[in-house]
């Protein structure tokens, strides 16, 4: 039997860059593979007078397409909290696309609500 511990993972400053990024004043961008319970936990202990943004992993990857930021869509998290998804345009062969922020992982395409809740909501019925 195997009674050693696995060690803790500690991340560095650049780890950490990858997924949260301070804007200027009361803003701050999030990186979309970061959970929205986590997004949603911060914000409790933090305060609403933060504007939250999503921006999508993509935007920090070098060599792939090349993202523009567009503009800003508001967005009620779990229709609690209201934050921010970022939207994006590229130029492609087909001419400019157009895209928001999703985060696919964890809330289905036109929901507000994160797929733990709808979980939760039906397990308790």
């Amino acid at each position: 039997m195997n009674t050693k511990n696995k060690p803790t993972l500690i991340y560095s400053v650049d780890d950490l860059k990858k997924f949260l990024i301070c804007g200027r004043g009361n803003e701050l961008y999030i990186n979309n593979q970061i959970s929205p319970i986590i997004v949603e936990g911060f914000l409790e202990i933090i305060s609403d007078d933060i504007d939250v943004t999503i921006f999508d992993f993509r935007e920090l990857q070098e060599g792939g397409i090349n993202l523009k930021k567009n503009d800003r869509v508001k967005f009620k998290l779990n229709k609690k909290h209201e934050i921010f998804k970022q939207t994006y345009y590229y130029h492609s062969k087909n001419g400019i696309n157009y895209f928001t922020t999703l985060w696919t992982m964890y809330i289905d395409k036109n929901c507000n609500y994160t797929s733990y809740i709808q979980n939760y909501r039906f397990t308790q019925s």
